[in-house]
């Protein structure tokens, strides 16, 4: 069917086509507008983030450096006596505003705590018997290195980040562990989170250090499925926490615009739909004339050409070989003659969706005469390999066929091979080299 732009339903296509146009501009700069409002919008979330995610990291980093001192003075005293533990955590905790305690566990079981008013639970505690502090306690005697636990539950009330401090005095030998409790609401607050008025909405996952493992233990979990939400790691002594932040009040949206725009395109969008559809129905059928088998679906000619030049550049750059089979069908006519046009059609359908079905994606198979193929295997470099391919498709060939009759009819295969570049240099020569072996097997 041809479509021609004449005739009285012309006059308003070319207005519509024109208005088309003018709403399609339209919609960019709206849509560029939208993306410009909303990356300026990203860019605040980042910076405010960014700002919490600095003002976290320096507080943990500090307050983790202010107790190494004391897990080194252990390591180098492990007969440290209880006074001066409280005259050093006393000192620590002048320095440090959001501990709330400091504890020891000689063999993982509390000994010493500070300050003892209020903590007096926790003096004899066993981390063994506590799992959810147990695990993080085991993590930082393996790896050896201080981690961030928590938030936790602690045993004498609240919540905390527990700082874990492995203390070894010497190589091996384990003594215990310093166990620093960080107040989390003031840990928050000095951040920047617990803003009275804030403009952004926070969420953090990975607690103890676990990254984007870990769970989410401040905000909402959705943030983290927000596509548009700025994510920021949150650098611990060891492991991370994953920092999502998007705008209180959502992403800029103009709604009233994107209405407009949205029932716009869709009366254009019916308008000229029938357009459209013919051309992209003009277009296929041009390509399939062009570049496919209408019959098969498989490639013709002179797409296998192209495949072919394509395929002898490549080999000859990397000096490597490929395969090419000519496949004839045996016994083919009479089924023509007996059956007609159609079975014939059918067969020949049904052969290309095996060899498709049986072969690999990146093997080129092409139908370049009535009953003839031609398949290219470029990873196939040597003559047994090319051989092998040929019997698989032979036998997939004389598989039996069935008719819409009713009837089951079988036909063979005559595969002649050439090998690049034993065989040509060329694609007309290694075609003509198989032309020539098949015709030479199909007269055996």
């Amino acid at each position: 069917m041809n479509y021609r732009i004449t005739g009285s339903w012309a006059i308003p296509t070319l207005p519509l086509l024109l208005f088309a146009l003018l709403m399609g501009t339209s919609h960019y700069v709206v849509k560029r507008e939208r993306q410009h409002l909303r990356d300026v919008q990203y860019r605040k979330v980042y910076e405010h983030a960014g700002a919490i995610r600095t003002r976290l990291e320096v507080e943990l980093s500090t307050t983790l450096n202010l107790c190494l001192g004391l897990a080194a003075v252990i390591r180098s005293q492990p007969d440290f006596p209880a006074h001066a533990f409280e005259n050093v955590a006393k000192s620590i905790m002048s320095q440090a505003p959001h501990i709330k305690s400091i504890a020891l566990a000689k063999d993982n079981v509390i000994t010493h705590i500070f300050p003892a008013e209020g903590n007096e639970k926790a003096l004899g505690l066993h981390y063994a018997d506590y799992p959810d502090q147990w695990a993080t306690v085991e993590r930082a005697m393996t790896h050896r290195q201080p981690l961030i636990a928590g938030p936790v539950s602690l045993v004498q009330g609240g919540r905390a980040f527990v700082s874990r401090i492995p203390i070894y005095p010497r190589v091996n030998a384990y003594w215990g562990i310093a166990s620093v409790a960080i107040n989390e609401t003031s840990l928050y607050r000095f951040s920047g989170l617990l803003e009275p008025d804030p403009t952004v909405q926070y969420a953090i996952k990975g607690k103890d250090g676990l990254g984007v493992s870990g769970d989410v233990f401040y905000g909402e979990p959705q943030l983290f499925d927000d596509p548009h939400a700025a994510v920021l790691p949150v650098k611990l002594p060891s492991g991370t926490w994953l920092l999502a932040a998007v705008p209180a009040t959502g992403w800029v949206e103009n709604a009233s615009v994107l209405t407009v725009i949205r029932w716009s395109g869709l009366l254009l969008a019916l308008t000229i739909s029938g357009l459209v559809h013919a051309l992209l129905c003009s277009y296929r059928r041009i390509h399939l004339i062009a570049l496919e088998d209408p019959l098969t679906g498989l490639s013709n000619r002179r797409l296998l050409e192209e495949h072919l030049s394509q395929l002898i550049l490549l080999s000859r750059r990397k000096k490597k070989a490929f395969s090419l089979l000519y496949v004839d069908l045996d016994r083919f006519k009479p089924i023509n003659d007996r059956f007609g046009h159609e079975a014939g059609d059918a067969v020949l359908t049904t052969l290309a969706r095996r060899l498709k079905d049986n072969l690999r994606q990146s093997d080129i198979i092409a139908r370049v005469g009535g009953d003839e193929f031609i398949l290219l295997f470029h990873d196939m470099v040597t003559r047994h390999d090319a051989h092998a391919m040929a019997s698989k498709v032979a036998g997939i060939i004389q598989a039996p066929v069935a008719l819409s009759c009713g009837r089951e009819i079988s036909v063979g295969a005559s595969i002649g091979i050439s090998l690049y570049p034993d065989d040509g240099t060329s694609g007309e020569a290694l075609i003509n080299h198989a032309d020539l072996a098949m015709y030479s097997q199909k007269n055996q």
